[in-house]
């Protein structure tokens, strides 16, 4: 009963102002903290940097920096460890996470319980992530609370037995705002219990998707079609708008699409590159590195063509980059790399004149470094095979 009692005390009955107790432990407002910190903060326009969106070279220099100027801030600390995880500097992360966590910083108490979790600490211990957990969730994290929760949907044995799940649980994490992963869980437990009809799944999965959350608007897209929502297109572009501006390439591009899909006018063409064009620029989608290439290169109203820039996008487009997703339940990594802008850079090179950019040899170039990789498109093996380019003859023989 006394754990009962407990649980409900540090978990189901959060105040708001252990809500506070979090941003509180944020004294150094710096380069680390906008390039790292993982919560939203509407007043210091900090909008929560995802694991994925880490660039780990640049997140560490500037950390490090911070750290040199304010050794003892155990936050500071928390947020370079985090920096480490993504640089695969996983003993240092530890001893960093650790030191944060021993002088009271909720985040690194949290991000110590994921690397047991995750099999990334020197010694994992799963009991040992649970007590970090609670501790961070009891005093305002809610990326803790989450995990915390995670726990208990798998019955672990180490989690008591009076730990259960709520649906109030993450519906509080998901209406607080700072950690939107929770709508989406959220959503999912809904959509469970067969109750994705309802106002409040519709209200939780389109809050997912607006946060940036690519799952979450893949949900609300069906949903739209599903249940034949009143408005869904204009609510679509409203919500997709956000979830781009919040990180989502896909969502970029999709409202790109919407634009480019209207008639070709001069401001829909230039708005649709615009479009395609920053969210490349931001390193969050290789198709739209694709579209901003073959914009450039077209002849279209309002767009001044610009070969030199065309086939930069198109570079862009066809050179693979690695993204990373951290959750509780595990991790994950992708490849993306948009295989039909490799094709558009190929045929420019094959059949522009050589004045506006053509040259064969690096359209074998390209072609060569393609069938090298383990990446499958027809059309790449045969035109590359039928340049002699002996890796590509090797995949069409398989």
């Amino acid at each position: 009963m006394l754990k009962k009692s407990l649980f409900c005390g540090l978990l189901l009955c959060i105040s708001l102002h252990a809500a506070e107790t979090y941003k509180e432990q944020i004294r150094v407002w710096d380069d680390c903290t906008y390039a790292m910190e993982k919560y939203r903060d509407g007043l210091m326009q900090i909008r929560g940097k995802r694991f994925e969106e880490i660039n780990a070279t640049e997140a560490v220099a500037v950390c490090e920096e911070s750290l040199s100027r304010y050794p003892n801030d155990p936050h500071v600390k928390s947020l370079l460890a985090r920096a480490y995880i993504k640089n695969r500097q996983k003993r240092r992360a530890e001893e960093l996470a650790s030191e944060a966590c021993r002088a009271g910083d909720i985040s690194g108490c949290t991000l110590l319980g994921g690397m047991h979790t995750l099999d990334i600490a020197a010694h994992p211990d799963p009991k040992k992530s649970f007590l970090l957990y609670l501790w961070g969730c009891t005093w305002g994290d809610s990326q803790a609370c989450q995990n915390l929760y995670w726990q208990a949907e798998k019955h672990a044995a180490y989690v008591p037995q009076e730990i259960k799940k709520t649906d109030a649980k993450m519906l509080y994490l998901c209406l607080r705002g700072d950690y939107p992963p929770a709508c989406y869980q959220h959503a999912l437990d809904l959509f469970a219990q067969r109750r994705d009809g309802s106002g409040e799944y519709e209200y939780t999965i389109s809050r997912s998707c607006l946060s940036g959350n690519r799952k979450g608007c893949f949900l609300y897209e069906k949903l739209l079609n599903d249940k034949k929502i009143q408005n869904s297109k204009a609510k679509k572009l409203y919500i997709y708008t956000k979830s781009c501006n919040n990180g989502n390439g896909e969502a970029c591009v999709d409202v790109a699409r919407y634009y480019g899909s209207k008639k070709r006018t001069k401001i829909n063409n230039i708005t649709t590159l615009a479009l395609y064009e920053d969210t490349c620029k931001r390193g969050l989608s290789k198709t739209a590195c694709r579209f901003a290439g073959d914009y450039y290169l077209a002849r279209l109203e309002g767009i001044d063509r610009n070969v030199t820039r065309g086939l930069t996008y198109l570079e862009a487009s066809c050179t693979p980059k690695r993204y990373y997703e951290e959750s509780a339940s595990g991790s994950r990594s992708w490849i993306d790399i948009d295989l039909y802008g490799c094709r558009d850079l190929v045929d420019y090179y094959l059949k522009a004149p050589p004045k506006e950019g053509g040259d064969i040899s690096k359209a074998q170039s390209v072609l060569d470094r393609i069938c090298r990789e383990d990446y499958s498109y027809d059309y790449l093996n045969k035109t590359g095979c039928r340049l002699g380019i002996d890796p590509c003859c090797k995949k069409i023989r398989r």
